[in-house]
């Protein structure tokens, strides 16, 4: 691998499928002092600068909801990890970063190959998911690629953010809207 090799790493996300593939890479990046980082690029954006800083006045002040939508034809080189994977993780590391940290409650449905109904609650690192109330890793496996799906992350003080990904959807949009 780059880390073992001497080299550092910025990946595309997803890092890795599991959570335990992500936990390897770290421990193996810790061992060797080397940096493996996801390199979310919208975070640099102007307009995400912007709003970032935005929020933080008294004048716009913290959001209650962020609603974002990634939605466009399937892309040629798509993986099967699906459009999960593929689209959410940048919203999910931009909710994140507008609001200062990690949600506390995430829920989640996906469809167009198998359809999951996901709750997942994460408590000090624990994960817990599914309509059966099955204990998981802190990643729920996905049988399945997502085509499309929804995502709600409840944050700290009662803001939401709502996020809808999608592979079928005929015209290419990317768009967050921060209500206040």
């Amino acid at each position: 691998s780059a880390i073992q090799s001497g080299r550092p790493v910025l990946v595309a996300q997803p890092l890795a499928l599991t959570s335990e593939e992500a936990d390897a890479l770290a421990a193996l990046a810790a061992s060797t002092g080397l940096p493996c980082m996801v390199g979310h690029a919208v975070l640099y954006h102007p307009a995400v600068r912007y709003l970032h800083a935005a929020v933080r006045t008294p004048d716009f002040g913290a959001p209650c909801y962020l609603m974002a939508t990634r939605v466009g034809p399937a892309p040629m080189h798509r993986g099967p990890e699906g459009a999960l994977w593929d689209l959410a993780g940048q919203d999910i590391a931009l909710c994140n970063h507008l609001l200062g940290g990690s949600p506390r409650r995430v829920s989640a449905v996906g469809g167009g190959s198998e359809v999951r109904n996901l709750r997942i609650e994460l408590r000090a690192g624990d994960v817990i998911a599914g309509q059966n109330e099955r204990r998981v890793s802190s990643n729920p496996p996905i049988a399945e690629p997502t085509q499309f799906g929804f995502i709600t992350l409840s944050y700290p003080h009662g803001v939401l953010a709502n996020l809808r990904f999608s592979w079928v959807d005929s015209h290419r949009v990317r768009e967050l809207v921060a209500e206040h």
